[in-house]
């Protein structure tokens, strides 16, 4: 038996097969589509064998005896089985030669994608561990929260070790604070290192509604229309935002929303992660009521107000996003601003910052536009002053109505 070169044309092929007529010849066709394979079949020249392409799992088996053979280990989360197993046998075969030699050289036992970036320097690889560590980098990228993220380090650490013990926790949360503090961009990034970790499954997959979504218009509505939301969240995050809007003193379609989704907690702890969220004392007024709230819940996180200083920082980059500059004296009248809306009942934080962005850029755009000499990107003093005096004169009006 011969082993013939794919490489071959067919005119050779047939020429060599002609000179040994003693041989038996056997050509395997890995990839099923040879233009001339059903010729040679019909003039019974040799067997021809297809055979299918080997799967991720054949090709990660493979990777693991080769580097278990050379007693390298390979980090559970490392992204080489993201990438090298959707290459050829032939690709796999030299990227791990490379890798073996370049780590004994180097008395490496053991692969992570640090390894990774410093001996298969490939565009492929570089992208698939930039897009598995993005969710940590946006965690660290977020203005202020430092005591929100710490909390959220220490709480995936934790899943991770129980996962890796075999023992998955609960991972149902709860998020109190007021609006704009971040809860659901903290919600989203959990998500996607969720993902990226693969605590539930390597999709990243976020859910947000608001709680009153749980709750059907007719009886036997509420029960099947919550259970079919969690259902869809499956795998990743369902953020309810305004939870404690399902607080009820009496039996209601709320509280049978409550009793399903209470169950589903349970039910489905080690498929989904609930985040309930909301206004602090109105959270601590739903659990009181509802104690199998508290017993399915097992991280409390809270959402302090931001700075003045982080938020200005928050409207430096929504300015840098998109495109704007800044004049260098306004920074005192924004602070001063923000200093005072704080102390307002419906100060929103986040939200708060943007509502003043949006009327800064229209009343940039309505100066801009009266004197076609201006910057069209910069951002004065006097267009911040402007709004800052409208807001203040709007709010006054409306203390004097309330005052009536």
């Amino acid at each position: 038996m011969i082993d013939i070169s794919s490489n071959l044309i067919k005119g050779e092929l047939e020429k060599y097969i002609q000179d040994n007529q003693n041989k038996i010849f056997i050509i395997a066709d890995k990839t099923q589509k040879s233009k001339y394979n059903e010729d040679f079949k019909s003039k019974n020249i040799f067997w021809v064998f297809e055979l299918e392409e080997a799967s991720a799992k054949d090709k990660i088996r493979y990777i693991n005896e080769v580097l278990q053979q050379n007693h390298i280990k390979i980090n559970r989360n490392c992204s080489i089985f993201n990438v090298m197993p959707n290459n050829s046998y032939d690709k796999i075969q030299n990227d791990l030669l490379n890798l073996i030699v370049k780590c004994k050289s180097k008395n490496i036992n053991k692969i992570t994608d640090k390894v990774l970036l410093e001996n298969l320097k490939e565009k492929v690889y570089l992208k698939e561990i930039s897009k598995r560590k993005s969710g940590i980098k946006e965690l660290n990228n977020l203005e202020g929260l430092v005591e929100v993220k710490q909390q959220v380090y220490s709480i995936i650490n934790y899943i991770k070790i129980n996962k890796d013990r075999g023992n998955l926790p609960s991972l149902h949360m709860s998020f109190e604070g007021k609006q704009g503090s971040g809860k659901t961009s903290v919600a989203r990034v959990i998500g996607k290192i969720f993902a990226e970790e693969k605590i539930l499954s390597d999709k990243e997959k976020f859910v947000e509604i608001h709680a009153r979504d749980l709750v059907g218009q007719f009886v036997g509505w509420t029960s099947k229309q919550t259970k079919e939301i969690v259902e869809d969240a499956e795998g990743g995050i369902l953020f309810v935002d305004e939870a404690y809007s399902l607080y009820s003193e009496r039996y209601s379609f709320e509280q049978e929303a409550i009793d399903t989704l209470i169950k589903l907690m349970e039910d489905k702890r080690d498929k989904i992660c609930i985040i309930l969220a909301g206004y602090t004392e109105e959270m601590q007024r739903l659990f009181n009521m509802n104690q199998g709230f508290k017993s399915r819940i097992n991280f409390h996180i809270q959402f302090p107000d931001y700075t003045e200083e982080e938020l200005y920082s928050i409207f430096k980059k929504m300015a840098k996003k998109e495109n704007y500059k800044l004049s260098n004296n306004i920074k005192d009248i924004i602070l001063e601003y923000f200093i005072k809306e704080k102390q307002r009942e419906d100060f929103a934080n986040g939200r708060s910052v943007r509502n003043l962005f949006e009327r800064i850029k229209f009343e940039q755009a309505n100066r801009v536009a009266l004197d076609t000499t201006q910057d069209i990107n910069l951002i004065k003093k006097c267009d911040i002053q402007n709004v800052i005096y409208e807001l203040s004169r709007k709010q006054k009006q409306e203390k004097r109505r309330i005052g009536f």
